[in-house]
């Protein structure tokens, strides 16, 4: 009998906090590439593939609670950016380290709406 595939543990590094600019930069994207790493952990493979369920943005709201998080959940608005601007390697590196923060949330909710399995 074999056993299925599933996604491996990994293990995160907390970035140190004494470190030179670039070096911290290195160490933040790679704890968000990490983080996203943990929360695919255990997954099947046919989980990794398949659709992931339609979340919009989460937004805080004031008074009783709506679901069990005291959250709603409202369609995602984006607005233009100036394509033209020239980027350093220090915005790249905070771009990433942004992007990764902000995909580590959505799979937090996905990853909850698959199993109810909740993050770190």
């Amino acid at each position: 009998m074999t056993t299925k595939w599933r996604a491996p543990t990994v293990d995160r590094e907390e970035p140190t906090r004494t470190g030179g600019e670039r070096e911290s930069l290195a160490q933040w994207l790679d704890f968000h590439r990490e983080t996203l790493l943990m929360k695919c952990a255990g997954l099947s493979a046919e989980q990794l593939k398949a659709p992931a369920p339609t979340v919009g943005t989460v937004v805080a709201r004031p008074g009783p609670p709506h679901g069990r998080s005291g959250a709603m959940v409202v369609p995602h608005v984006r607005r233009g950016r100036d394509r033209e601007q020239v980027r350093n390697i220090r915005w790249i590196h905070l771009h990433m380290i942004e992007e990764y923060a902000r995909h580590n949330g959505h799979a937090d909710l996905i990853r909850e709406c698959m199993d109810g399995a909740v993050g770190d």
